[in-house]
C-alpha cells in the first residue's frame, strides 16, 4: 500500500473522495490511517506505518521516496 498512494488507485481514490465529503471520516483517517485502510479492504504489511497528512493553502507536503526505489 505504501507505494500506491496516487489518486489513480481506485481504493485510495474512493477514500480521498469520502474524506472530502465526510469530515468525521477524514478525522478518523488522519488519526488512524491503518485502521481505516484495513476497514476499506486495503492491507498494510507488518511493521509498515502509515501516515496521512492533509495539504492546506499554507502547507504542501511532498513525498520523498525511499532510496533505490
Amino acid at each position: 500500500m505504501a507505494q500506491q498512494e496516487t489518486y489513480g488507485n481506485e481504493p485510495w481514490a474512493a477514500i480521498v473522495v469520502q474524506a472530502w465529503a465526510d469530515e468525521k471520516f477524514k478525522k478518523r483517517l488522519l488519526a488512524d490511517p491503518t485502521g481505516v485502510l484495513k476497514e476499506k479492504g486495503l492491507s498494510v504489511g507488518p511493521g509498515v506505518r502509515i501516515k496521512v497528512v492533509e495539504d492546506t493553502d499554507q502547507v504542501v507536503h511532498l513525498r520523498l521516496p525511499p532510496t533505490g526505489v
